[in-house]
């Protein structure tokens, strides 16, 4: 079975040029055994618990901003600090592209990071990908 990333197409569009080249390494593999999905409910709980059971990644790029900077959707304090403390439990890792998001001291309690969650090595693959920056 293939694996499901969670990610809208417009999501994914507006992302860096590195997460826009990550997904589509992970959506055009040939062997379809090993390509992944897109999938996305919108309730980013749902989506992640839907990783813990069936694998895949869950990502939420940052959009592009002015002077080219990514800047994140999900804020960090009960978003994604959260769930990436579960995704560790369980084995996985959680990252904002660049780094672990749990090494993170917000600064703000509404502060807003891009998210990679899933296995270690899915993780680190999309980091190597220069995701975010």
């Amino acid at each position: 079975m293939a694996a499901i990333t969670r990610l809208t197409r417009a999501t994914s569009e507006s992302g860096t040029r590195g997460a826009r080249k990550f997904v589509a390494h992970i959506t055009s593999r040939k062997d379809k055994r090993t390509s992944y999905s897109l999938r996305y409910c919108g309730a980013f709980a749902a989506d992640f618990h839907r990783c813990l059971l069936e694998g895949g990644i869950y990502l939420y790029p940052g959009e592009v901003a002015e002077g080219g900077k990514s800047k994140g959707k999900l804020r960090l304090l009960y978003e994604t600090a959260p769930l990436s403390m579960v995704a560790e439990q369980a084995g996985g890792r959680g990252s904002t592209g660049s780094g672990r998001i749990l090494e993170i001291a917000a600064s703000a309690i509404h502060e807003r990071h891009p998210v990679y969650i899933g296995s270690v090595e899915e993780v680190a693959l999309a980091e190597q990908f220069k995701v975010e920056g």
